[in-house]
């Protein structure tokens, strides 16, 4: 299994095996799109972003990775009250995964993460969707050939 795959499944291991938001489902998607029938409790889609690699050595590679997670909630009342307490679940994920060994994949290394948008207002308007996006950036080293 390549990075990109290895390390979204890693997370998505850590998030079911122990999120702080519950009750939420999690899933791994190439896309982020879930259908607002299904919408009615959080769901948080793994997405990988990006890959980077970088020579360290003669000997040695650093990739750096950047995996999304994309969260999403139909809205019942959709003031700022049911906004707020959104945007502090997405901060407590966000915070959850920060500096975090992940069981399955002990070679990457949480470097930062962005919380952009913190909601989408297009999604808002049109849906009545809550959705944020999580960018969480690892770096992996390992010797040339092997961190593929």
């Amino acid at each position: 299994m390549g990075r990109l795959s290895t390390l979204a499944k890693a997370i998505e291991a850590e998030l079911k095996t122990s999120c702080p938001v519950t009750p939420v489902e999690i899933s791994r998607r190439p896309l982020p799109v879930v259908e607002l029938e299904a919408l009615k409790g959080l769901h948080l889609v793994i997405i990988p972003r990006s890959r980077n690699r970088e020579m360290a050595s003669r000997e040695d590679d650093d990739f750096t990775i950047e995996i999304d997670v994309a969260v999403h909630k139909h809205l019942e009342r959709g003031d700022q009250v049911e906004l707020d307490a959104l945007t502090d679940q997405v901060e407590e994920i966000a915070a959850f995964l920060s500096d975090r060994p992940l069981a399955d994949d002990a070679a990457a290394r949480w470097m930062d993460d962005q919380i952009e948008p913190v909601w989408a207002p297009d999604h808002l308007a049109e849906h009545n969707v809550f959705s944020s996006v999580i960018r969480l950036t690892y770096l992996v080293s390992g010797t040339r050939g092997t961190a593929e």
